[in-house]
């Protein structure tokens, strides 16, 4: 082996320990904290986002933040969990723990109604037509995002250069937790057909697998080939 090779070894030999033994914190952010959070689901999914924004994939991540710091108040923070390692924020998860009622159909449905109009007020910017596939593109889990008795997972994201190192096990596992405190009895998600890293953590997690879904709609609003539901019981 030469110096070279020897020297990258070494360096992640010492980064993947150095990850290992630092003491994980997985809790609901603070406010301040939220910005970051949003950052590390961009990046994760920017190849969803870099179609949807195409040559405008800084600014929406700008626009993206200011949505949320605008929209979101201190209760919905328990919505959100972030793992922290050190004093960084590694690894985060937007979660909906609340069973599906007309009024709060109604509340979500303004909700992604702001996000709509916000996104629009960039036309000037994005271009109208742009503009309209973004705001389009949010609509696609509308339906999986009210099942009763369930908590559902609208993202999971670990930061890029955090993956392959039980984060993402970690997290699930105290998304499980929270789950059964609240008296749930399952957890569920939807995951792209393409997604391999994530429908193998999943199922090692013991999510499986129970219907997909693909039109040709979803795959020209978010550039993806369609995705799977996926269910965890949780016996009591």
């Amino acid at each position: 082996m030469d110096y070279e090779n020897f020297f990258f070894y070494r360096c992640v030999f010492f980064v993947v320990i150095k990850v290992l033994l630092m003491k994980l914190e997985i809790r609901p952010p603070k406010m301040h904290e939220l910005k970051r959070a949003i950052e590390i689901i961009y990046s994760a999914f920017k190849g969803e986002f870099r179609y949807i924004f195409g040559k405008y994939f800084d600014f929406g991540e700008k626009i993206l933040i200011s949505f949320y710091k605008k929209t979101i108040k201190e209760e919905d923070l328990e919505n959100f969990l972030i793992v922290k390692a050190g004093k960084k924020i590694i690894a985060t998860a937007n979660l909906d723990f609340k069973n599906p009622t007309f009024a709060r159909l109604l509340k979500f449905l303004l909700h992604f109604l702001k996000l709509n109009v916000h996104f629009l007020r960039a036309a000037p910017i994005l271009g109208i037509k742009r503009a309209i596939r973004i705001t389009m593109s949010m609509y696609w889990f509308f339906i999986e995002n009210f099942r009763r008795n369930s908590c559902y997972i609208n993202l999971l994201a670990v930061s890029p250069g955090f993956h392959n190192r039980g984060i993402g096990t970690k997290l699930i596992q105290a998304i499980e937790k929270v789950t059964r405190e609240k008296r749930l009895r399952s957890i569920t998600l939807d995951v792209c057909f393409g997604d391999i890293p994530a429908r193998y953590l999943y199922k090692k997690t013991g999510f499986s697998e129970e219907r997909h879904f693909s039109n040709i709609m979803l795959k020209y609003l978010n550039a993806i080939d369609g995705v799977f539901a996926m269910q965890k019981p949780l016996p009591y």
